[in-house]
């Protein structure tokens, strides 16, 4: 059975999600953007062993822990895709604009690519290029237990902000009707900031998006 947790990590309340196996222990982190000590201390809480870093976009509120984390556990960090380097690139300079620790650089073991299939923690993944928020952002979609990691695409009725450098509204509302309504209505959605959501209650619920 695949289990998930979320951290509320940094003072942006980042939701660092870790997925694990309950008869293997293996584990994947989601998004580790900070807090590392806190995230290791879940980890070792849930006896888990965690295999990969997985990233839906490069803004520092989702990456800041990944150097320390990737170091301390010698495991590999896949995505997000390779459209965001730039902003992965610009690590230290997101500290700096934001008045933090400057954050451990670190380049990405793997890019994700559009309809990648991951294993992770013996369930496969889908992986969706869902441009934005930013324009390398990708979401991971259970597709057995029926739960996606979305990042900063959508939120419990709200959707991503598009005023960052590289955003786009339009492209980011494609992106949701393209791949995510498209999934079936009983998804959770696990965003990267505030409650889990559901497909359904967002179709009806969600001002961008209601249909």
């Amino acid at each position: 059975m695949l289990n998930f947790v979320s951290i509320p990590v940094t003072f942006f309340s980042e939701n660092c999600t870790v997925i694990y196996a309950s008869d293997t222990r293996t584990a994947a982190i989601c998004d580790p953007g900070g807090d590392s000590m806190r995230i290791r201390d879940k980890i070792t809480e849930l006896n888990v062993t965690p295999e990969r870093i997985i990233l839906t976009h490069g803004h520092l509120d989702h990456i800041g822990a990944v150097a320390e984390l990737k170091d301390f556990y010698s495991i590999p960090v896949y995505g997000p895709h390779e459209d965001d380097l730039f902003l992965i690139n610009a690590i230290e300079k997101q500290s700096h604009m934001l008045r933090l620790p400057a954050a451990p650089s670190f380049t990405p073991d793997k890019f994700a690519s559009d309809r990648d299939i991951l294993n992770i923690a013996g369930e496969e993944f889908l992986v969706l290029h869902c441009p934005g928020h930013t324009p390398g952002h990708v979401v991971y979609y259970a597709t057995k237990s029926k739960f996606c990691l979305t990042g900063d695409v959508i939120f419990q009725q709200s959707i991503g902000r598009t005023d960052f450098p590289r955003g786009n509204y339009d492209d980011l509302i494609n992106s949701i009707k393209k791949n995510i309504l498209s999934l079936p209505d009983d998804t959770i959605l696990i965003p990267g900031h505030g409650p889990y959501t559901m497909i359904s209650e967002e179709k009806l619920h969600n001002p961008y998006i209601s249909e």
